[in-house]
């Protein structure tokens, strides 16, 4: 027997209405279809169980619930039924003025409730309580912000910064401290109703400029002349460059289009046209050796050394490879090397000139 999403409804109200709840259906209800809340429903309850409430703090428990994205709806449904459940801390407008716990069911003073309900004491505590950051790299901006206010966090200031995506949060900030996702998963802790900074992007600019030249230049210089002209790097290091560490060695997009002409001095005019970029977009870069502005971590230093002393080894064996490439080289070429031999008259003719002068006679005395 299937049991589709009618039967699971049903089922439901059965069991609410055992329970001795009324059961008012919802074409009966004077409100919008689209409209999920009993708007005037839930404003008279806040109104009868805060009357310390403003209106615009009324006003914002309505949106706190409005705003759930329906794009992840079981996370926006399971985050409503835990509030529903446990309630919520509602920062206040004036600043003097104590959070105040909201509790969406609570029965009035007086009313008979049956054997074995929940009754929820809200209690204000000494010491505000601590939440951990959450991680909000990559997160939309309106996900950012409700993602900080379900964890009882408050934004603070909004900055732009042209980048190639748009509205996401590039970097974020707890008391000017830049957060990354090591300090997040350890838990960094914070008080109830902190700040926090974050650097959204707001997509390319709109201006075409010069792809700026990064061979050659520092790290830190690079970082500089990508500030100036509000670019991001992509940074990747090469551990077996010889060139001098932290030295820009390569980039993508070039700063020209096509190769450069056979015979051309360095230095000279290049009459090749230039690239074009936009405020927002990424240059990536390569980086001889390890980054020379930031200490290695433990596990960096483990892998560099590890990479030097393969590098080590690679130009030792390098080395005497050459070596015994030039020596058998050297061996064969004298092997090879024809060999000096004597003039086969004169080593003919000398025998014969010993041999006559043995023959010749002794001339008679007379």
């Amino acid at each position: 027997m299937k049991f589709n999403e009618s039967q699971l409804e049903q089922a439901v109200i059965d069991l609410m209405q055992n329970e001795g709840y009324s059961y008012t259906a919802c074409n009966t209800l004077h409100k919008e279809q689209s409209e999920v809340l009993l708007l005037n429903d839930l404003q008279a309850f806040l109104r009868s169980q805060y009357p310390e409430l403003t209106p615009n703090e009324i006003q914002s428990v309505v949106r706190k619930l409005q705003n759930l994205p329906a794009s992840a709806l079981y996370q926006s449904n399971k985050q409503f039924l835990q509030w529903l459940a446990d309630g919520f801390t509602l920062k206040r407008e004036n600043a003097q003025d104590k959070d105040i716990h909201i509790c969406l069911y609570s029965p009035k003073a007086g009313e008979k409730v049956k054997y074995g309900r929940r009754i929820i004491l809200n209690v204000n505590p000494k010491t505000p309580p601590k939440h951990k950051v959450p991680n909000l790299d990559g997160q939309q901006i309106m996900d950012a912000k409700r993602i900080l206010e379900n964890e009882g966090l408050e934004v603070g200031r909004v900055t732009y910064k042209p980048d190639f995506s748009k509205d996401v949060v590039l970097e974020y900030y707890v008391n000017g401290r830049k957060m990354d996702s090591a300090t997040v998963a350890k838990g960094y802790l914070v008080l109830v109703g902190t700040k926090v900074d974050l650097l959204v992007a707001d997509g390319r600019g709109e201006t075409d400029f010069d792809v700026p030249s990064m061979i050659g230049l520092s790290e830190e210089e690079a970082e500089e002349v990508a500030n100036a002209h509000e670019i991001s790097l992509h940074k990747t290091y090469d551990y077996k460059s010889k060139r001098p560490l932290g030295t820009v060695i390569w980039q993508n997009p070039p700063t020209h289009i096509g190769t450069v002409r056979k015979g051309a001095n360095a230095g000279s005019y290049d009459s090749r046209e230039r690239n074009k970029i936009r405020s927002g977009d990424v240059i990536d870069i390569r980086i001889a050796g390890n980054p020379s502005a930031e200490p290695m971590t433990p596990e960096e230093l483990a892998e560099y050394e590890r990479k030097k002393d393969s590098l080590e080894r690679d130009i030792r064996f390098r080395d005497s490879k050459q070596m015994d490439d030039y020596y058998k080289k050297w061996k064969k070429e004298d092997k090879d090397k024809p060999k000096e031999k004597k003039d086969t008259k004169e080593s003919k003719d000398k025998p014969k000139e010993k041999k006559d002068k043995k023959e010749e006679k002794v001339p008679e005395k007379k």
